[in-house]
Parts: C-alpha cells; sequence; structure tokens
C-alpha cells in the first residue's frame, strides 16, 4: 500500500478525514496488522481522504473507496482521484459531497464484494451511493479462483495485479434502479452491517487490587462490600478516606533528606446515580462521627464552665465599657476603667477548641477558619458531591481561591486570609482528607464550569480517582447481616487512632511525628518513581494525564504510611510490603485517572454516545437480545439521553460508526446493537 504522503505515528498511518473544502475533522490510525481507528470525536460522516487530485474544471473521474488501502490500489491502477469513504455506511454520503463539489464529474464507486457476509453490505451501500448520485459501480472480479476472505480492490491487486484493477474498474456499469432487491437495506438486525468502529481509543477497567490493602482494612472492605454489593473500589474509598481522616494528624511521612509531608489523601469516585455511594460511606463514617459525639459528650461539664465563665467575663466587660461611655459623656478622667478593661482582657477564658473532623458543604472562608481556628485536623468526606462541587464555594468568582487553598492543604502548607471586616487569620499546619463520591454529570458539569481551572491548577492531580463499573442489575436481595465484626473490629482501630493525642505547638498547629521508610521500602519507592516518571515523557504511558501521574509517587507514600500507623501506630519505620501494596492501590487509580479524564475530555455529544453504547451493550448481553425498545431507554438508559433530541444525536454517532442503528417494527421503534459487537 502506498501512503500518498501521509505520515506515520508511533507505527501507524495517520490517514486525515477531511470535509469537500479541505477542514480537518479527524484522524483514522492504521497499523501494522490493518487495525483501525478513529480519534476520539472524530466526525466522518460525509467526510473523506481524497488521493490524488481532481480536476479544477470539476470534470474527469472521480473514485470512491471504503478504505485507504482499496483507494491506494484504485488510484495506483487508473490515476483517478480517489475519496475514501472510511466504512460503506458513508459511501452515500461521500457521494453526494463529491456530487456537490464536483457537480460534472463522473463518480464511480468501487464497491467491496462482501459476498460471504450476509446482506453483502459492501455491493448494498455502494449500489445505494451510485444511484444516489447518477454515478457507476465498478466490482472486483476474481473467477475463476477466488482467493478465501478476498473482497475489494486491494485484495484483487494483491492476489492478480494492478491491471486486473484497471480492468474491472474501466468496467463499472450504470447500476439498475429496480437491481437492488433483497440486497437493499432491509433493517434486519443480522444483515448489511458494515465493520463496527470504536467510538474512542478503548481503555478497560482493571479489578479494584484489594488483596493489596493491609489484612485489617482487606476484610472491612471485602465483609462490607459482601452485603452492600456496590463496587468493590467505592467501599474501599470510603475506608481509605476514613484512615486519612483519623491518622493525618498523628505522622507525617519523610520521601527523603527534604522531603517531609503529610499523609493526607484526596479520594474521588465518580458512579451513577443507585451505586450506593450513601451506604458506603454509612458503613465506615460512624467511627468519626461517633468520637465527634463521644467528645463533645465527655467535653459537655469543661464546655459548661467555659461558657459560664465567658458570660461573667462579657457582663464585667459591658459593665467597665458602659462605665467609659458615662464618664466620657461628662469629661471625667477613665484611667481607672481602663485599667480595669485591661486586667479584665489578660484574664478572659480560654476559647476550648472542640473536635470536629467532619464537613460536607462549606465555603473556603469558613472552612479556612475552622481549621485556623478549631480542630487541626478534618475531612470533607460526601457521598453526593454534587453539594460540593456545585456549591457556592466553586462558583466562578471563588473557584480559584478554594482550589488554591485546597492545594496548599495537600501540600501542608501556610494559607493567609485577608478579611476585610473580621481579623484575619493564617492557617498553618493544619491536615484535610478530601472524600467525594460524585455522578459522572456533576464531575462534567464542574469540570465544564471551572474550564482550565482544575487540571491547571493541580487540582485533580491531586485525587486518586476512581470511576468503576455500576454493579447495579447484579445486586440480588441480601438481608442485612446480624454483625459484621470485620467492619466493627477495624472501627474499633479508626476509634483507637483518634485518641491518640495530636502533638501541637502553642499557636495549635500540628507537630506529627514523622515516618520513615526502611531502607528495602524506599528502595522500592524510587523504583516507582522513575518508572512513572519514564512513561511522563512524550509517547509515554501516562503522557495524556502527567499531572496525575507526578503526584503518584507522593501518594504511594502517603498511603504506605496509613497503612503502617493502622496496623503498627505512630512508630517505626514503613516496611517494603506496605510500600508495594500502595502502589497497587494508587497505580489502579492512576489507571482509572486515564480513563475518567479521556472521558471528561471528549465533546459532550461523543461523550454521550460513548455511555448509551456501553449501555446498550450491556442491556443487549443481559438480554440476549439484540433489540432494546426505546422506551426502555428513556426509562432505564443513561440519563444523558432520555430526551428524545439527545437520543437521536447520540444514534446518528453510533449509526455512523456501525455499532447500533435505530428500527421500526409497526408502532414500535427499536435500537438495534451491531451483531458483531455482541460476537454474532
Amino acid at each position: 500500500m502506498t501512503a500518498y504522503g501521509l505520515r506515520a505515528y508511533r507505527g501507524a498511518l495517520v490517514v486525515p478525514v477531511r470535509d469537500a473544502a479541505g477542514d480537518l475533522h479527524g484522524l483514522q490510525f492504521i497499523g501494522v496488522g490493518g487495525t483501525k481507528r478513529f480519534l476520539k470525536g472524530a466526525a466522518v460522516q460525509g467526510h473523506y481522504c481524497l488521493i490524488g487530485e481532481a480536476r479544477s474544471d470539476g470534470q474527469g473521474t472521480v473514485c470512491i473507496t471504503e478504505g485507504f488501502a482499496t483507494g491506494s490500489s484504485v488510484h495506483a491502477a487508473t490515476g483517478h482521484p480517489v475519496a475514501v469513504a472510511f466504512h460503506a455506511g458513508n459511501l452515500a454520503a461521500v457521494a453526494r459531497a463529491i456530487r456537490d463539489r464536483y457537480p460534472k464529474a463522473d463518480i464511480l464507486l468501487c464497491a467491496d464484494d462482501d459476498r460471504d457476509t450476509p446482506g453483502n453490505p459492501g455491493l448494498t451501500h455502494a449500489r445505494q451511493a451510485a444511484l444516489a448520485v447518477g454515478g457507476r459501480l465498478a466490482i472486483p472480479e476474481f473467477e475463476p479462483e477466488r482467493p478465501v476472505g478476498a473482497s475489494d480492490f486491494n485484495d484483487l491487486h494483491r492476489h492478480r495485479g494492478l491491471s486486473e484493477v484497471l480492468t474491472a474498474v474501466q468496467a463499472a456499469t450504470v447500476p439498475g434502479a429496480g437491481s437492488t432487491g433483497a440486497e437493499e437495506r432491509s433493517g434486519n438486525p443480522e444483515v448489511d452491517w458494515p465493520d463496527p468502529e470504536p467510538l474512542t481509543e478503548p481503555l478497560d477497567p482493571l479489578p479494584y487490587p484489594v488483596d493489596a490493602l493491609p489484612p485489617q482494612l482487606r476484610d472491612a472492605v471485602l465483609e462490607a462490600q459482601a452485603f452492600v454489593q456496590a463496587p468493590v473500589a467505592l467501599v474501599a474509598c470510603s475506608a481509605l478516606a476514613v484512615l486519612s481522616v483519623a491518622a493525618q494528624g498523628l505522622v507525617n511521612v519523610r520521601r527523603d533528606r527534604h522531603l517531609v509531608g503529610p499523609v493526607s489523601l484526596y479520594l474521588l469516585a465518580v458512579a451513577d446515580s443507585g451505586d450506593r455511594k450513601t451506604t458506603c460511606d454509612g458503613i465506615f463514617g460512624p467511627a468519626l462521627r461517633h468520637w465527634e459525639s463521644g467528645q463533645l459528650v465527655a467535653m459537655a461539664s469543661e464546655l459548661a464552665s467555659h461558657d459560664a465563665a465567658l458570660s461573667a467575663f462579657e457582663a464585667k466587660k459591658a459593665g467597665i465599657l458602659e462605665a467609659i461611655k458615662h464618664k466620657r459623656r461628662r469629661s471625667q478622667d477613665t484611667a481607672k476603667e481602663e485599667d480595669e478593661l485591661d486586667a479584665l482582657a489578660r484574664e478572659a477564658p480560654r476559647p476550648i477548641v472542640v473536635p470536629r473532623l467532619l464537613y460536607a458543604d462549606a465555603t473556603p472562608e469558613a472552612l479556612a477558619h475552622a481549621l485556623a481556628t478549631g480542630w487541626p485536623s478534618a475531612g470533607v468526606l460526601s457521598a453526593e458531591a454534587g453539594a460540593v462541587l456545585g456549591s457556592h464555594g466553586m462558583a466562578q468568582d471563588t473557584i480559584l481561591r478554594y482550589l488554591a487553598l485546597l492545594n496548599v492543604m495537600w501540600e501542608g502548607g501556610e494559607f493567609l486570609v485577608d478579611r476585610r471586616s473580621k481579623p484575619s487569620f493564617q492557617l498553618r499546619h493544619r491536615r484535610l482528607t478530601f472524600g467525594l463520591m460524585a455522578q459522572p454529570d456533576a464531575m462534567r458539569g464542574f469540570m465544564d464550569r471551572a474550564g482550565t481551572l482544575p487540571r491547571g491548577t493541580g487540582f485533580i492531580a491531586r485525587f486518586l480517582i476512581a470511576w468503576p463499573a455500576s454493579t447495579q442489575g447484579t445486586r440480588a436481595y441480601r438481608p442485612a447481616p446480624a454483625a459484621m465484626p470485620a467492619v466493627e473490629r477495624h472501627g474499633r482501630r479508626i476509634t483507637e487512632l483518634l485518641d491518640a493525642p495530636l502533638s501541637t505547638d502553642a499557636h495549635g498547629g500540628l507537630t506529627p511525628m514523622v515516618l520513615d521508610f526502611s531502607p528495602a521500602a524506599h528502595a522500592a519507592w524510587v523504583r516507582l518513581h522513575d518508572r512513572i516518571e519514564k512513561e511522563l515523557g512524550v509517547g509515554g504511558v501516562y503522557c495524556a494525564v502527567r499531572d496525575v501521574a507526578a503526584k503518584a509517587a507522593e501518594n504511594v507514600a502517603r498511603m504506605a504510611a496509613l497503612f503502617h500507623v493502622l496496623e503498627h501506630g505512630p512508630v517505626g519505620m514503613i516496611g517494603v510490603e506496605h510500600v508495594l501494596g500502595a502502589e497497587q492501590v494508587v497505580c489502579w487509580h492512576l489507571h482509572e485517572a486515564r480513563r475518567l479524564l479521556a472521558e471528561l475530555d471528549t465533546p459532550p455529544a461523543l461523550a454521550a454516545a460513548v455511555r448509551l453504547d456501553t449501555w446498550l451493550l450491556h442491556e443487549a448481553r443481559t438480554t440476549a437480545d439484540p433489540r432494546i425498545p426505546t422506551t426502555r431507554i428513556y426509562q432505564y438508559g443513561p440519563a444523558c439521553v432520555r430526551d428524545s433530541r439527545e437520543l437521536k444525536a447520540a444514534l446518528a454517532t453510533l449509526t455512523e460508526r456501525a455499532r447500533a442503528r435505530p428500527q421500526t417494527q409497526g408502532r414500535r421503534r427499536y435500537v438495534v446493537v451491531s451483531p458483531a459487537l455482541l460476537g454474532a
């Protein structure tokens, strides 16, 4: 096959997808083995790749083929310009585009003869395209001995030579209008399907590495998941967020001599409505909530005494201030009262810090003030993160300030908040965990609203992202267990960590112990760091998510420290087993980040088609029926296509890529999935 000026990328031939004006609408990649895929977002319908140049006067012959290799053979044999349509279903649209561009041209459809495929889609679509524009039809002739699998002009070129290609093209005829008969599109789901094309570059999900978790945490996650039947990754993310809140105030982790930082985690799980996000949060979260409420009860007497002392102080202060006002109105000396006020100020009751661990929705200023003046370790945990990502704090005018605050909190740095009407304050040596679960639409809405800020500021890069496949449709009823001993045992351990006193400075800031790696653990961490770094460059596995991948090694160190504290407390050195376990979990999250961010970078219309495609395939396999009623799509399908216009647009994309198409029988409407996608 001649490349005709095309370029190669990573061993694949790159074919441009252009319109009649020459504007680029996408790229097709043809691998060494003949595999074909389109760049995500490519718009193919009515667009083509032109081999050679058509005559400027609009006359002469223009050939149209399905594939580039076929077009290359036809152009080499005839010298005619060839428009490559990429698939049979696009032949008619390309033929009409060529006719509009070159109204006087002799348009010649060079068909693929798919005689071994029911309905012969190549010949059927080529005949219809020729009829639509008054063109001619050429069919490759292999007789008397047709090689197995041979169907197009490229096959004819390879088996019989260019002279036979030229002979077959010169024998092109105008197809009779009545000759389409049974070969015309019948709507039968068993026939007339071109090869389906991918919607995006495929990246399959991987199973969550639950065995990499420390035994106690692993057992609790598996026990909870067996009852909840949510994706195991959702359960694990809930458990890790709770562990991070409980342990983050106790230790820092040292990665190298001058690389000491927090162990706090930022976790983001994206899951559909109905995936039991709230239930997952409700299994592990109570350990934090019960400790919070228990501390409040234990401090009740102290708080009551403080309130009484504060009331007495305020009353004395009010009396002195009133005396000062009274004397000043009479121009009397107030030195005595001012001395009393100064002495009283030195006797003011010191504020009591009440432990508060959990926040769900707070403005950046409120969250920063609570951490600066209150308990120095907390978590923003929410099973409905739309309330956080869509809050006032994430509005366009405040989002940059909020993201800057959260980035500084992850780093364990300092953050100054200047206020006009209230005292300013500074955040120092505080710790914050983020544990969010969001629906895909809420996540996309946040990313669309925030624009480039989440990626540009490094906010998303700090998160461990999960986008697990839904378990809905597989969850048979299970009665609530009488007890969950592994979960209860884990909850008691979380309480023990919370009960451990926090080391603080004179300003209430944390001064945690520093955990070091054992020599073997540090060597394992360095190997991970270097392996990921090699994949950040152009062409590397993590090139598209280098912002996230660049934080992976640090997240491994944080998670390994948390695993160590869970098992051994805030003492000793981090072992190699915890580094290797954390590596498996963090690398799984890194793979998930590649999947999710590719989805979020996909244009909304194509993203809707991708989600509909996934749902249709699951539905067809579950019911063993390639036909899905449109009423069922409106009722149970993805939310993004439950509007008729949105469904129509998504279906147009799936039809163009030969993955599914609408069908009508009487008054009933269906969507039929390509048999090739179902293994038929």
